[in-house]
Parts: C-alpha cells; structure tokens; sequence
C-alpha cells in the first residue's frame, strides 16, 4: 500500500507558479533598489561636491554600470526568472487589488518622505553655490523619492 500523504508532501515541496513570481519581483525589486541608491548617490555627488571619489568613479571605471547591469540581468534570468512560464495566474497577481493597494501606500509615503525631506536638504546645501545647490536638492529628491517608494513597496508588500 501506497501512503497517501507522500503525494501532498511533494506537492508542498513543489513552489507554486504565483509565489515564484512574487519571489522574483521581490528580487528584481531589491536589485532595483540597488540600483537607485548607487547612481542616485553618484548624482548627488556629481552635483554637490565634483571632485570626490563618489563623482568620479564613472569616468574612472566606464565600463562598470553596463557590466554590472549586464551581470544582474543575466544572474536574474539565471537565478529563476527564466524558467517561470506565462501562465494567466501571473497576470492576476500582477493586477491583483491588495497588491495595487499596497503600491498606493508605498507611494504616498514616498512622496511624504519626499516632501519632509526638503528643509533638511535646503539647509545642507545652503553653502553651497546656487547651481550646485539646485542640482543637488533635485537629484537628491528624486533619489529619495525612487528610494523610498520601492522600499515601502518592499516592506509592504512581504508576508
């Protein structure tokens, strides 16, 4: 005789279509977050203080940014995202109401975070000439805004 609680055991093993792609998208979604910061923090320095190492790395190192994200994509296809295959289940996940949800609080807290964020960035970079000051304040608020909707979505969207 057969035990039958061996064909659910496997079944349990085996991931489900949905939750590989929710596995995935919180991968992609840290690698975007990654990505934000890295070249958002190149951005401030470029245009608060030029002549630091933080500015200057992508003239020293050209190659690195398309390298690096050629190495992500190609470890993200790799690591599972290939092997997922279309199925309708996917699309309603994606559309899914709670999820959609979860995005509008992620955003509305960026753009809270965002607007707070501007006094403490207008008295850093009081010093600074206008222009630098200027640049400095709009990468920085976009690099705060990017950041911060993509970790609330992060935060929220876990189980």
């Amino acid at each position: 005789m057969t035990d039958m609680s061996e064909p659910a055991s496997m079944l349990d093993r085996e991931e489900k279509p949905v939750e590989a792609l929710a596995r995935m998208s919180r991968r992609a979604l840290l690698l975007i977050l990654a990505a934000i910061v890295i070249l958002g923090g190149t951005a401030v320095a470029m245009a608060v203080a030029p002549s630091s190492f933080l500015a200057r790395w992508p003239a020293a190192l050209p190659w690195l940014i398309p390298g690096a994200t050629l190495m992500a994509y190609v470890a993200f296809r790799v690591g599972g995202a290939g092997r997922l295959s279309p199925a309708p289940q996917n699309g309603r996940s994606l559309k899914d109401e709670l999820r959609q949800h979860r995005l509008a609080r992620a955003q509305r807290a960026a753009l809270i975070l965002a607007l707070g964020a501007q006094i403490p960035l207008a008295l850093l970079m009081k010093s600074l000439p206008a222009q630098n000051a200027v640049m400095g304040m709009a990468t920085a608020t976009i690099t705060i805004g990017l950041a911060a909707m993509v970790a609330c979505f992060l935060v929220l969207d876990r189980k």
